[in-house]
């Protein structure tokens, strides 16, 4: 067998997320498998770094598969540039090592979440930053960032109810970036769960607003507020994804 990784870029506007499912064919990996399929002239199916929401977009996001026959990557790349969507790109196409696994030889991954808080509409970033006309004091978000890094258990900051695995995470860091009128959130960590990130951005949103009382810890609650809303998927972006 032969193993190969792609790098993909796309925009998650109208995708019903990254993960192939049996109700509709407008994902990022169902497009990308049937375009594969096409071209390679049997049945191929890829293996994501991890699963984007519905709307969430991309800038490198990997994956990988493996084929009974060496593969022209050069010219599997055009070929791919000619069937894909205009919203979805490979960006690379390399031979790998045996056994490679997108999802399973990854270290981590970083993502970005953009907010704009001028009053006037982001035209040309519609698609892909949360508009907030509302003032946010980034000091206090840079506060909430710090009570989110290191290694916690996420599991009240994440939406999948049937989860079977640890839902212990590690963030190394968590930046924040004030530009024009943006407010760009940078994620490192190991892993991210269903919403996890943009629960904590929604965390930060509201008492960089409220300006209440911050909670002592986290990670001591019992619950998850109602208060606190989930920021919209369009604001997310993969960045990339971290290997050895």
């Amino acid at each position: 067998m032969y193993y190969y990784k792609i790098d993909i870029s796309y925009d998650g506007t109208k995708y019903n997320g990254w993960q192939r499912q049996n109700n509709t064919s407008d994902t990022i990996q169902s497009k990308i498998e049937k375009a594969l399929s096409a071209i390679l002239g049997v049945t191929t199916e890829i293996d994501g770094a991890g699963r984007t929401d519905a709307g969430v977009h991309a800038k490198h996001q990997t994956a990988s598969f493996c084929v009974n026959n060496p593969l022209d990557c050069d010219s599997l790349l055009q070929k791919l540039a000619k069937i894909l969507p205009h919203d979805i790109a490979i960006n690379s196409v390399i031979a790998m090592p045996e056994r490679f696994h997108a999802r399973l030889n990854a270290r981590g991954k970083i993502y970005q979440y953009r907010i704009y808080t001028r009053p006037e509409s982001p035209v040309f970033e519609r698609n892909y930053c949360f508009h907030h006309s509302d003032k946010l004091d980034s000091d206090i978000m840079r506060t909430i960032a710090g009570c989110f890094v290191g290694t916690h258990d996420f599991k009240l900051y994440q939406d999948n109810r049937h989860i079977r695995k640890s839902t212990i995470r590690t963030i190394y860091d968590i930046s924040i970036e004030e530009n024009n009128g943006f407010i760009d959130i940078t994620f490192k960590g190991d892993g991210f769960m269903y919403h996890m990130i943009r629960h904590i951005v929604g965390i930060m949103i509201y008492y960089a607003k409220t300006r209440e009382t911050i909670p002592a810890d986290f990670f001591s609650l019992t619950e998850r507020h109602k208060k606190w809303p989930l920021a919209p998927a369009k604001g997310l972006t993969l960045i990339s994804v971290i290997y050895d």
